[in-house]
């Protein structure tokens, strides 16, 4: 064999080897990947993420969304009323919410297990808390029989949904059925519903800020557009319907923030602006904003007039006398029913009715008993002024923006430009 021969299979038998070795390496490295992201565990599939909470779910008493750094986000609490955020001084919890994330939680079933290497956590969101650089929250329940403290990692959004979880610091990390990540900031969990009366309702609106008062007003509910008092002379509205939405306030009023009331608040709030929106039957709501730094702070308080009440009740009542006169009139209207004759009734026993005949109508209270009804429909006003009054006092209220510009708007806003001379 010559020696040329001999150095090139020995190269080849060199390469061999190199191959082999590499590919020992790639089946190793393989191997450690797969064992790290799906590690050996007690849990199988199916088990609920929260052992016992969904038999146990009315015992939770409360709730704590912990951020990076330790960081408490938000801490959800049960009272004697419902559901309060305390980081918001105990205002009211939206209680539909709470309970829909907690009817998630107690559903939630592990999936499929993931990494049991801290190194990968990150990548999950499922690191300790307490890193500064923590993507993931912890989220503790209290009120179970067993502590729970589960951190919750990223929606899985890229393979089919469900959550990564790890539970009670376990190395193990999973993902979990549905979409378990919490709102992080307190403002979402509040009850956001302040009131909602309809600009039907609504006769008149006030809006006094800067020594000057716009007003939009109704003379009858029916009629279709609130007008603008006092439009200055040779200047005209940009259109019809611009009183509508400054009465639209008070329609399904919504809060965006909360804070308690207090002289703490305003030592960088300018100069109060207020508004004043009376209805058709005497409730009047009276707000005051404030501009603090970028934010806009209004608080609300009820009252009812009861001259304008009583009035109102009344025009009601006349109402009810008139339409009840002519329902009666109708009635007495119809033909009487006459008579048939044996071989008609004979011939027709076994056949249905065709109709049912009409029936008197029966006198509204407003007729029967005017005092009673009267008694009734201011109880109905004070009652609501009650229930307003409890939710708005000792309290502040960021609204939406789109709702707070309506309450100080002014006339030049709702004017057309002048006419070029």
């Amino acid at each position: 064999m010559s020696a040329t021969t001999m150095v090139n299979r020995g190269a080849v038998n060199h390469g061999l080897v190199k191959l082999f070795a590499a590919t020992i390496a790639v089946v190793g490295l393989a191997f450690w990947v797969n064992t790290a992201r799906h590690p050996e565990t007690l849990e199988t599939t199916g088990n609920p993420l929260v052992p016992g909470m969904k038999a146990a779910i009315n015992n939770i008493t409360g709730f704590r969304v912990i951020g990076a750094g330790n960081q408490t986000l938000v801490s959800v609490n049960k009272n004697a009323t419902g559901w309060a955020v305390a980081e918001r001084d105990g205002y009211a919890a939206d209680i539909d919410k709470v309970r829909e994330f907690l009817i998630q939680l107690a559903d939630a079933t592990l999936i499929e297990p993931k990494t049991s290497n801290p190194d990968w956590y990150s990548k999950l969101g499922v690191s300790d808390v307490a890193s500064t650089a923590a993507l993931g929250v912890r989220l503790e329940l209290d009120g179970l029989k067993s502590p729970v403290k589960t951190l919750i990692g990223t929606f899985n959004g890229q393979g089919g949904g469900g959550t990564f979880v790890r539970r009670n610091d376990e190395a193990s990390s999973w993902l979990a059925k549905g979409s378990l990540v919490p709102e992080k900031s307190p403002s979402q969990w509040l009850q956001k519903n302040l009131a909602d009366i309809p600009s039907s309702r609504v006769q008149r609106v006030e809006i006094h800020q800067a020594g000057q008062t716009l007003v939009a007003a109704k003379s009858l509910p029916m009629e279709a557009n609130f007008q603008i008092e006092d439009v200055p002379k040779q200047r005209q509205l940009k259109s019809e319907f611009e009183g509508n939405a400054l009465a639209s306030v008070l329609s399904s009023l919504r809060l965006d923030d909360v804070r308690k009331a207090g002289a703490d608040n305003l030592s960088e709030a300018v100069a109060p602006q207020s508004a004043r929106y009376q209805t058709f039957d005497g409730l009047i709501i009276n707000a005051v904003s404030r501009d603090q730094g970028e934010h806009h702070w209004v608080s609300f308080s009820a009252t009812l007039d009861p001259v304008i009440a009583e009035a109102n009740i009344l025009r009601e009542q006349q109402q009810a006398v008139k339409d009840f006169a002519a329902a009666e009139a109708a009635f007495a209207s119809q033909p009487a029913a006459t008579d048939k004759t044996a071989a008609t009734a004979s011939s027709s026993a076994d056949q249905p009715a065709s109709g049912s005949e009409a029936t008197a109508p029966v006198a509204p209270l407003a007729v029967s008993d005017a005092a009673k009804d009267k008694l009734e429909r201011m109880q109905k006003l004070q009652q609501e002024v009650s229930s307003l009054n409890a939710r708005f006092r000792g309290w502040e209220y960021r609204l939406p923006p789109y709702t707070w510009s309506n309450m100080v708007r002014s006339m030049e806003e709702l004017l057309a430009p002048p006419a070029a001379k």
